[in-house]
């Protein structure tokens, strides 16, 4: 039933629980904030609270259950665990979770400081994870379309969504970086949606809707 998976390999199940536990968190808030702002949110794409809201959302709720899943998959699908898994699990979550609350603050409040302090944390999780699992996907025992997917999703759509997303975090925050937000924002978002997140939940399904199939 579960060909070519390495299930002893999984890593301890709160690697990607402390994941899958906080992204229900940031819906709720996400909700009570939407809930707070009522229908003046909808008024324009570029309000404030509509920047700080669309990324409750994409890194508290989407990202933070997509990487928790990968910490997983990483091993059981590709057969390569993260190394050091426990320790850049919580150094990811926790960089995640503060760069996610700092950036929404800095967006709805219009403070520079806390996009850039975002802008750091954010950075530095991301970075990590690409690295780690980049690493990862590179001692590979065995290479199929599953394999292949994430290494795209990874290396390609990840890497170049936080590149397009800390060149707009940046901007916001610092005189001394240009604000190219009509050109870079489409780009972000698609590339971020494409490259990111169709393109691994695409490769992810080759592995587990067949699993789901065969499960009586």
């Amino acid at each position: 039933m579960y060909p070519g998976l390495s299930l002893d390999q999984a890593p301890p199940i709160l690697v990607p629980f402390r994941f899958f536990l906080t992204a229900p968190v940031f819906g709720i808030l996400a909700s009570l904030f939407a809930f707070y702002l009522g229908s003046d949110l909808l008024t324009s794409r570029w309000l404030p609270s509509m920047l700080a809201l669309t990324h409750l959302f994409t890194l508290g709720v989407l990202s933070m259950v997509m990487l928790g899943a990968l910490f997983q998959m990483l091993p059981v699908v590709a057969g390569a665990a993260v190394v050091f898994e426990s320790l850049v699990s919580v150094i990811v979550y926790l960089l995640l979770t503060t760069g996610t609350l700092f950036l929404a603050l800095g967006f709805y409040n219009s403070s520079s400081i806390s996009i850039f302090i975002a802008s750091m944390a954010l950075g530095c999780s991301l970075t990590l994870f690409i690295i780690a699992s980049a690493h990862a996907l590179w001692r590979a025992p065995r290479s199929h379309d599953s394999v292949r997917g994430m290494q795209l999703a990874i290396i390609g759509g990840l890497s170049i969504t936080v590149m397009l997303g800390l060149i707009l975090a940046l901007g916001h925050s610092s005189d001394a970086v240009p604000l190219w937000r009509e050109q870079l924002t489409p780009l972000h978002i698609l590339w971020g949606t494409l490259g990111w997140i169709s393109l691994l939940v695409g490769v992810i399904a080759y592995q587990v809707v067949p699993m789901f199939q065969m499960t009586p």
